[in-house]
């Protein structure tokens, strides 16, 4: 009899362990971002999909110039955010807007615009310079999530979620 108990226990052995709580990596806790990590993964064209604003999911709606034949409220219209780094280091950010069809439409004013990246308190911020016309108050985003596909911001000061997707 006490052959069959050893025998069950050391069977139970194995069975147990798969069991076992999973590492960290595992179950998805995300490492600390670093800025060099986040230079390198955020150049590039990022396709805005939605922001959140107290538990509720916002699409973009804005008014779009269409040249000469005025501007009118597009609802179907998404955001392209580009950060690009050049040869020597210096930043540039761009903000265009794309239809649902593909077609690329392109902000008519050309300001120069840059972006930088800060340790911040609570994480690496993005920081934009002149994002939507010159002397623009520098924007603050916190960097919640950030991969090769998908890049999830948060205001800081709001609290304001914004989803991005690699385009």
């Amino acid at each position: 009899m006490w052959r069959l108990i050893v025998l069950f226990a050391f069977l139970a052995i194995p069975f147990q362990e798969s069991f076992a709580q999973p590492s960290d990596s595992r179950r998805g806790v995300q490492e600390p971002l670093t800025i060099s990590y986040c230079l390198q993964e955020i150049k590039g064209d990022w396709r805005f999909h939605y922001k959140i604003i107290n538990d509720q999911i916002q699409y973009d709606r804005r008014y779009v110039n269409y040249g000469g034949q005025g501007s009118k409220l597009s609802i179907d219209t998404t955001a392209i955010h580009t950060y690009d780094i050049d040869s020597r280091g210096r930043t540039s950010y761009n903000l265009n807007w794309e239809e649902n069809d593909g077609e690329l439409k392109f902000m008519e004013t050309n300001t120069k615009s840059s972006w930088d990246l800060r340790q911040g308190k609570d994480g690496v911020q993005i920081v934009l310079k002149d994002a939507y016309y010159p002397g623009c108050p520098e924007v603050v985003r916190y960097i919640v999530r950030l991969n090769k596909s998908q890049m999830l911001t948060v205001d800081p000061l709001t609290r304001d979620y914004y989803f991005y997707t690699r385009r």
